[in-house]
């Protein structure tokens, strides 16, 4: 409990940079003072073994979620394949960065199937259940499937920011996942 909500302590602390980076006003200079991002290797889509390392020196947006998410994970993933559509050709310099917190159903195979829908540079990421959550708690991502008798066989409750990660690494902004398209990438050419 503890756990979770200094995850949440995370969003209520932003939630003021939030407000002004929606508010239109320029991307900051300098990097969140925040203690978030760090090392991985996870699985891609295709199988294999990606490592946090073979994206630097190109922008991230992180996005935490799952496949059968119903509303808050078709919605981010589709303004981020719109905001990187509007950067082209500069989306080159963006990796796009899709971290399963359902890895027990979010297997590489349906994460190809389902990333086939987005922007064909999204990389879908899966792996171990421990191996998620260590990249859960450095993102400090919260993520609870939660029971629920309604139409959604699985259902979780989970951070609804989109991770913009500079080129080692660090974190330069979170950004709420209705933030329409043109805002994500004025705010990462901002960055670029």
């Amino acid at each position: 409990m503890i756990k979770r909500l200094q995850n949440f302590a995370v969003c209520s602390v932003t939630g003021m940079a939030l407000l002004v980076l929606a508010a239109g006003l320029a991307p900051a200079a300098e990097p969140l003072p925040l203690d978030i991002g760090g090392d991985f290797a996870l699985v891609d889509q295709r199988g294999q073994v990606r490592r946090s390392e073979e994206f630097d020196g190109r922008l991230k947006l992180v996005w935490f979620g799952y496949i059968e998410c119903p509303h808050a994970c078709p919605m981010a993933l589709g303004a981020i394949s719109a905001a990187l559509d509007e950067l082209a050709p500069d989306s080159q310099a963006v990796v796009p960065l899709f971290v399963t917190v359902d890895p027990e159903h979010d297997t590489p195979a349906r994460m190809a199937a389902h990333l086939a829908n987005f922007h064909p540079s999204f990389v879908g990421l899966t792996g171990a259940r421990d191996d998620i959550a260590q990249v859960r708690a450095a993102y400090r991502a919260a993520a609870q499937r939660i029971a629920d008798p309604g139409a959604f066989e699985r259902l979780f409750e989970h951070t609804t920011l989109i991770y913009l990660m500079g080129r080692g690494g660090e974190p330069l902004s979170l950004l709420p996942a209705m933030l329409p398209p043109g805002r994500i990438a004025a705010i990462v050419r901002g960055y670029l």
